[in-house]
């Protein structure tokens, strides 16, 4: 869209931020490589931090995936290693976990437009957030610290202890969870930067923008429903308007 517009002015993301939790178990599990079905996200857990269910956080919970095993340092990966590394691997748990866009950092789209008029634009993404943050301290995000809080709640109940001194920050646009770079308003500006209620930027009255970049926000849980639910609001209401 950027390229479409021929604009040089950078756009911003809302990411729902995403950050990396290690969790140790307890009670040790069967070795997780010798099934196929700790591969994928196991449970997911939902904290929720209001009445109206606003403030929410969503954590998935992955057992066991090979790149862990990758991951280790190579003494580690030695036969003689083997028994400490079982044993590791049997207590780990990694949470991918979200936080709400209004409790995350935005990120900065620019495009440097290419001399070719055939080709895309160079695209720049810059998170302007807290990819050093920690749980604790003058700098912890919004939210993470009660989030955390709340996990450590629920630890003796799960067999999941987090490991917040390891806990790390993905790159800005790495969560997959982002959108609002052209919001919906009610007044749409005479720039480029929002869309009237049936997605259209001002300089064009025929292009539909139906998808999560007409979100004013992102929440942390997963929206696809939502999209689709507001994909079709747009167009059937401009449908009733050519009718």
């Amino acid at each position: 869209m950027l390229g479409s517009l021929g604009s040089n002015q950078p756009v911003h993301l809302s990411e729902s931020a995403q950050f990396v939790l290690p969790m140790m178990s307890m009670k040790p599990t069967p070795d997780p490589r010798a099934r196929r079905d700790f591969t994928l996200n196991q449970f997911t857990m939902a904290i929720v931090l209001d009445d109206e269910g606003f403030d929410v956080s969503q954590i998935h919970f992955y057992p066991f995936n090979q790149a862990y095993y990758d991951a280790l340092p190579r003494f580690l990966q030695h036969r003689a290693a083997a028994f400490a590394t079982d044993r590791l691997l049997s207590r780990l748990t990694i949470g991918l976990g979200y936080l709400p866009s209004w409790a995350s950092p935005k990120v900065r789209v620019s495009a440097q437009m290419s001399a070719a008029p055939d080709e895309l634009p160079q695209i720049t993404l810059t998170s302007e957030g807290f990819s050093q943050a920690r749980v604790r301290g003058k700098y912890a995000p919004p939210m993470l610290p009660d989030v955390i809080k709340r996990i450590r709640r629920a630890a003796p109940y799960l067999d999941l202890w987090p490991i917040t001194p390891r806990m790390l920050w993905s790159g800005g646009a790495k969560s997959y969870h982002f959108g609002g770079s052209f919001p919906h308003a009610g007044e749409p500006d005479s720039g480029t930067a929002t869309t009237d209620r049936l997605g259209r930027l001002v300089r064009w009255d025929r292009v539909h923008l139906i998808d999560g970049s007409v979100f004013p926000n992102v929440p942390a849980t997963t929206f696809t429903l939502t999209v689709m639910a507001n994909s079709h609001r747009i167009a059937r209401e401009a449908m009733q308007l050519t009718a």
